[in-house]
């Protein structure tokens, strides 16, 4: 059983950073570093920059301060391959070490669904390569199967289930990219449920049409999908409700997700699935709506940080 594992879900909002110890974010932005003048902003980058090689690059909050936003967003399948993503993997597991105080001896990161079999051998040798680690050292999983064992296992490593192997759970991962549907049949991982469709992004996008219509201003995705989570946002120094734009957003991307869920699990959510599992950072927008339709479904204390703390739970008992 592994002691020292760290669970990093690098999201294209947020990484989320999973140790035995604590729970940590970092923003998902990624730029090349630049020459910072003054103390304050050296003092704030430092420990936001990471090295690739002979490259220095800044992460989070420094990352949008020193560029305005003007950062990769990520929304693409082969995200994995670009330097955007190998810094904050870098970056998550630097502070993962950090938050530990030594090295880890597992890690474990994961894949959306749909790209799981595409790119598992890929992402095993990028994160090897980066984080300088032996293959042997690191786990590849699905993500909505990394979730499952939040519910699986207790924070300890013990298992919560008397029996993994009992019953059946369909999985739900709202993230900002990607919403990845996956199914635990009596413990296995079922293809057939592997799937994925748009995430959060495209409710971002809504709020982004609304706010241009009936606001009259062009704001980026990014600053939408903050004004999508905080139902407000600040226009010429005032703040403005948005509560009722964010419930027409959400609502549509609850719709979406539900008739998408019922096309890939079929009957098997209802007369086969023990629990519907709602995790991820959208998970709240869309909570209410999957309730009210699947009287099984759940949603974890902490759904932001369920996969990242479900591969940390994997990962303690992986050979």
């Amino acid at each position: 059983m592994h002691q020292h594992v760290v669970g990093l879900d690098v999201g294209h909002s947020a990484v989320k950073i999973a140790v035995d110890t604590a729970h940590e974010t970092i923003q998902s932005a990624a730029a090349p570093a630049i020459e910072l003048t003054t103390d304050s902003a050296k003092a704030a980058a430092k420990a936001s920059t990471v090295s690739l090689g002979k490259e220095k690059w800044l992460v989070g909050d420094p990352a949008l301060v020193h560029t305005f936003g003007r950062v990769a967003d990520g929304l693409r399948d082969d995200w994995i391959t670009t330097k955007e993503f190998a810094a904050l993997l870098k970056a998550g597991y630097e502070r993962a070490i950090h938050l530990m105080g030594g090295d880890a001896d597992m890690v474990v990161v994961g894949l959306p669904s749909r790209l799981f079999s595409q790119q598992y051998e890929k992402l095993l040798n990028l994160t090897g390569a980066t984080l300088g680690l032996d293959k042997d050292n690191i786990r590849v999983v699905p993500q909505p199967y990394a979730a499952f064992y939040v519910h699986a296992m207790k924070a300890d490593g013990t298992p919560a289930l008397a029996d993994l192997a009992a019953d059946d759970y369909a999985i739900i991962d709202v993230g900002y990219y990607t919403t990845d549907f996956g199914y635990i049949a009596k413990g296995q991982w079922s293809e057939a449920g592997a799937q994925s469709m748009h995430g959060v992004y495209s409710a971002a996008e809504s709020m982004q049409r609304a706010i241009a219509t009936e606001l009259g201003k062009d704001l980026d995705v990014r600053k939408c999908d903050s004004a999508l989570r905080a139902k407000s946002i600040r226009i010429d120094g005032k703040v403005v409700d948005l509560t009722e734009q964010t419930e027409a957003a959400s609502d549509t991307l609850a719709h979406f997700i539900m008739e998408r869920a019922e096309r890939v699990f079929r009957d098997w959510l209802h007369d086969s699935a023990k629990r519907v599992l709602v995790v991820g950072g959208g998970a709240p927008l869309v909570y209410n709506s999957l309730k009210k339709q699947w009287g099984h479904t759940e949603m974890p204390e902490d759904p932001r940080f369920a996969v990242a703390e479900g591969m940390r739970r994997y990962g303690t008992i992986q050979e």
